[in-house]
């Protein structure tokens, strides 16, 4: 798993974390991944996170991404086939609890 933050302003950041091949066995074996934000550095620390993108990647495409001087364009390509589709019920309203 790698996690990738982002700022996207001075008081907020996103978060992306790509998921390999191995992580996804795991997490189809009922043990969840984790990323625990202490980690991520104190750099990050003043900051609130906006939101968390979760992202694929296969082995090429982890080793692209570290050898690259560009992730944010790496992270764009990770992202090339999200979709929004209102239509199908995605939407942006606020998330709620299972009832």
């Amino acid at each position: 798993m790698i996690v990738i933050p982002v700022g996207v302003d001075q008081k907020s950041y996103s978060l992306f974390v790509i998921l390999e091949d191995s992580n996804i066995d795991r997490i189809k074996k009922y043990d969840p991944a984790e990323v625990t934000v202490d980690k991520i550095g104190s750099s990050w620390s003043t900051l609130k996170i906006k939101d968390v993108v979760i992202m694929y990647a296969s082995q090429e495409e982890v080793m692209e991404i570290s050898q690259s001087r560009n992730p944010i364009a790496l992270l764009r390509k990770l992202s090339r086939g999200f979709v929004y589709r209102p239509e199908l019920g995605d939407n942006d309203d606020p998330y709620s609890k299972i009832k």
